[in-house]
């Protein structure tokens, strides 16, 4: 088990997806938590909902970016392909 545990750890993809789901979503713990209060205001939750899609959007943005850069720009076409 924990030879496993090793082999996991050691996976950069592993780190890097672990690294890039808590830098991005980390706060969705203490967001969620703040909307089971029940004495804030509606202004308040729906601003704690509003800046949780923020968060989500950036990082879609950051992810699509980082796809985008992993491919060259344009498709190449093949021969005799018009």
């Amino acid at each position: 088990m924990i030879e496993k545990a090793q082999d996991l750890m050691d996976d950069c993809d592993l780190k890097s997806d672990l690294i890039y789901i808590y830098s991005n979503f980390g706060t969705l713990n203490n967001s969620i938590t703040q909307l089971e209060t029940f004495w804030l205001s509606l202004h308040h939750l729906t601003k704690i909902v509003h800046d949780v899609e923020n968060k989500i959007q950036q990082a879609e943005n950051r992810a699509e970016h980082d796809i985008y850069q992993c491919f060259p720009t344009g498709v190449p076409r093949h021969v005799g392909v018009p």
